[in-house]
């Protein structure tokens, strides 16, 4: 995109033009140049000058630590929420009946909606390089909802609504026997689950760049393994195993191992194609930083 500023009549001397702009990934993007008016102008030292504007428009560091945490603390209770549910539909059925259960999932549930509207405030502030007071102000807010970010994270905040009945149903603490899901709560949960799961992609990398349509695929698929595996390895850990029935245990583990390995492979066969269309290149492992993350998490 160009984008083109009229000028006034400028005095022959040496400029200095700094910039900001939102990615289509959500992540602002600063530069700076230099120019001159009239061939006998001095070009002066600029460089120190550039370096100190440049800075001004960092932002708050306070802001940009605050919206790194929720986006992670969105991206880990989301797994939480759509994993533990699943560890329950297709592991444990029987521990939908369980108050530790109950509370992971809907600890999941309100953790990941306080923390989308805590984020969409955030990124406000973030994207502006405002300080934090200015991030729940109502103009700063409106800002957000008008890009596709705001917009992303406001459907999140409606599908985790519509995901309230069918969690009540889930985790019910009734026995299970007398009291089955109905036959439409499958369908139901699995496209509010897609939903939610689509919603960082859409607000981040996958939806921009080349491939988006695949890209979107293999990231609600990313996201999907690292859910079904993470979330419930916690409710294994916090739960099952510290219920230490060992006929309970002899039928779960096995099954969750097995959903696990598939989960594992997923992960890794949907991450290796976001790598290498992020990057482009095995030089970009060893020259960038996002190539170093990557490295490290694989």
């Amino acid at each position: 995109n160009r984008v083109q500023v009229d000028l006034p009549n400028l005095d022959d001397d040496s400029y200095v033009v700094t910039w900001r702009v939102i990615s289509a990934d959500a992540h602002p993007v600063r530069g700076a140049f230099t120019f001159q008016v009239g061939a006998g102008a001095a070009a002066g030292n600029l460089q120190s000058l550039s370096e100190r504007l440049l800075a001004d428009q960092g932002g708050d560091q306070t802001v940009g630590f605050l919206y790194a945490v929720a986006r992670f603390t969105v991206f880990a209770l989301l797994a939480l929420l759509v994993g533990a549910g699943a560890f329950l539909v297709l592991i444990w059925p029987g521990g939908r009946a369980s108050p530790g259960a109950a509370r992971l999932v809907w600890g999941g549930w309100i953790g990941a909606f306080v923390a989308t509207i805590v984020g969409i405030a955030l990124d406000g502030a973030y994207a502006g390089a405002l300080p934090l007071g200015d991030a729940f102000k109502p103009s700063v807010i409106s800002d957000v909802l008008d890009t596709r970010f705001g917009r992303v994270w406001l459907l999140r905040l409606v599908l985790l609504l519509v995901a309230l009945p069918l969690l009540r149903l889930l985790v019910n603490r009734r026995p299970v026997v007398e009291y089955p899901l109905p036959r439409w709560w499958r369908p139901a949960a699995v496209a509010v689950a897609v939903g939610l799961l689509l919603t960082p992609g859409l607000s981040g990398h996958a939806a921009s760049g080349d491939l988006v349509p695949l890209a979107i695929v293999a990231d609600v698929a990313h996201l999907g393994g690292v859910s079904l595996w993470l979330g419930g390895l916690v409710v294994l850990l916090a739960v099952v195993l510290r219920r230490k029935h060992l006929d309970e245990l002899r039928s779960v583990v096995p099954r969750f191992s097995k959903l696990a390995l598939i989960a594992i492979c997923v992960i890794i066969g949907t991450g290796a194609f976001q790598a290498w269309r992020q990057l482009g290149s095995l030089s970009a492992f060893r020259d960038t930083d996002y190539g170093k993350l990557l490295a490290a998490k694989l």
